[in-house]
């Protein structure tokens, strides 16, 4: 089983009704009729053996001494792990967490899955730091002794998950953007003085934009002609044609606009009806050039490089 498949079963767990049942019987993993019996390692195990929350059959699913599964107890099951540390600083997603009679199962982010007579009395998720402390709702029960990975789960999904990925340039590229008067105009993806060199059609108001980069995202944001600024949108929701996927509100005219991007700039200006093409702009303000425009002035072209 794979670290990650392990994991998302016991989150699942603790997210069911149980009860912390410290089994000395065959009631292990069963459905009481309210509530899953759990105690920790029979958890694990249980996982192991093929539990899949059925409530129709013996041990929710599970069958005893499958997949090459040895029964141990709590502390019989750190003789199946290794890596065993008490380095709590370096601890994988999947790893066990081992105390005097007590084991729980690492999910991430410094929380951990375990079958507790602690706190609720029932299956929780618990956190640890980085000296092995273990607490709930900040009430402290005790420190986890060691941690180790079971030789019956896959850590190797781990590994690559943690490989670096390929890093993205550190700028927009090419840049997509489009403008809407009474109706969304054509996309444009240059900047000159071409017809399609900018978005936008002289003398028709522009009462919306969108805009989308080669690399990263584009935070923009329109400010209305005796107005305000409407607040900003992302261009990851630039397909989605929502409210959120452009700046501005239909038919109400826009005399400002401002860009920012979170791989390297993006150099942007307008034309209005009483002004022609303003300077360039870059930044995310309300001063200088750190927006396009001029107040009460309307916008009827935009480019973006």
């Amino acid at each position: 089983m794979k670290a990650k498949e392990f994991i998302e079963i016991a989150k699942k767990i603790a997210q069911q009704p149980t009860i912390y049942y410290s089994v000395s019987g065959g009631d292990w993993c069963k459905w009481n009729g309210t509530s899953w019996n759990m105690d920790c390692v029979c958890m694990i195990k249980g996982i192991l053996w093929g539990f899949n929350f059925n409530k129709n059959v013996s041990h929710g699913g599970a069958i005893y001494g499958s997949n090459g599964v040895s029964d141990d107890t709590a502390d019989g099951i750190m003789n199946r792990c290794t890596y065993v540390s008490k380095d709590f600083s370096k601890i994988e997603i999947g790893e066990i967490l081992h105390m005097s009679g007590h084991v729980g199962v690492y999910i991430g982010n410094g929380q951990v899955v375990e079958s507790t007579a602690a706190w609720e009395g029932k299956t929780v998720i618990s956190n640890i730091d980085i000296n092995g402390k273990r607490s709930r709702n900040g009430v402290t029960c005790g420190y986890w002794k060691e941690h180790g990975k079971l030789k019956y789960i896959d850590y190797s999904q781990n590994e690559s998950d943690n490989k670096p990925t390929p890093t993205q340039p550190d700028y927009t590229g090419i840049i997509t953007y489009q403008a809407f008067t009474n109706e969304w105009l054509p996309e444009v993806n240059k900047c000159d003085n071409t017809d399609d060199g900018y978005a936008g059609v002289y003398g028709k108001n522009i009462t919306g934009f969108r805009c989308k980069p080669q690399f990263g995202e584009i935070i923009y944001e329109a400010h209305l002609k005796g107005g305000s600024w409407i607040g900003a949108v992302n261009s990851k929701d630039y397909s989605n044609g929502g409210d959120n996927s452009y700046a501005g509100i239909y038919g109400k005219p826009i005399d400002g606009i401002r860009i920012k991007s979170t791989r390297g700039y993006v150099d942007y200006r307008v034309h209005t009806k009483e002004d022609g093409w303003l300077e360039w702009a870059r930044g995310f303000g309300d001063t200088g050039n750190e927006f396009a425009g001029i107040y009460g002035h309307t916008i009827d072209g935009i480019q973006m490089k």
